[in-house]
């Protein structure tokens, strides 16, 4: 026989360790969704699958829920409009430069006007009347306009650290509930 124990031993187990965590993780992302927030849907669905992964779930169950994820992101991006906008705008953003291409080419003018130096710290021009939210959804392409391509890469270089010290408190941890929270924060 391939299975060693008989279904019933092992239903407790797949509902522990994959109905549970799964459907945390889809009730999550589908209220992400409702909202309209595909990137953020995105980010939450990968961390979900990070934490699911140290926590040591079957690979065969991850990859199962990757692909499911990864069918309904493509469905979502073919069927829904404004994810679909979002894509042809950031596959060329000049194309659609006066509509939902704005601050992709904004955010690259920003970039390209850094240099390797950077324009100084508080000069930009960029964050004052082109990109809005600047503070938040564009920080990255006003940190290169401020502080150059040096600046990018010290930016890099700090969340390396960041990650690497992560993943060293996570595997210090005491206890497993300890770790998949360091590596869910990291």
């Amino acid at each position: 026989p391939v299975f060693k124990r008989s279904f019933k031993e092992y239903l407790p187990v797949f509902v522990r360790e994959v109905v549970i965590p799964f459907g945390i993780i889809g009730v999550v992302c589908l209220v992400t969704l409702v909202e309209k927030h595909m990137s953020g849907t995105i980010i939450l669905f990968s961390i979900g699958m990070v934490v699911i992964f140290v926590g040591k779930v079957s690979a065969r169950w991850i990859g199962a829920l990757i692909a499911v994820g990864i069918v309904g992101a493509v469905v979502m991006i073919t069927s829904v409009g404004y994810t679909s906008d979002r894509i042809m705008a950031w596959l060329d953003p000049f194309k659609y430069e006066l509509d939902e291409g704005w601050q992709i080419v904004q955010s690259l003018y920003a970039i390209s006007s850094g240099g390797l130096f950077g324009v100084g710290l508080g000069n930009s021009t960029q964050k004052h009347m082109y990109l809005p939210e600047p503070q938040n959804d564009y920080i990255f392409a006003i940190i290169c306009e401020e502080l150059g391509f040096i600046g990018a890469l010290v930016m890099f270089l700090m969340f390396g650290i960041l990650i690497w010290r992560g993943i060293i408190v996570s595997r210090r941890a005491p206890d497993s509930f300890s770790r998949l929270v360091a590596i869910g924060i990291t």
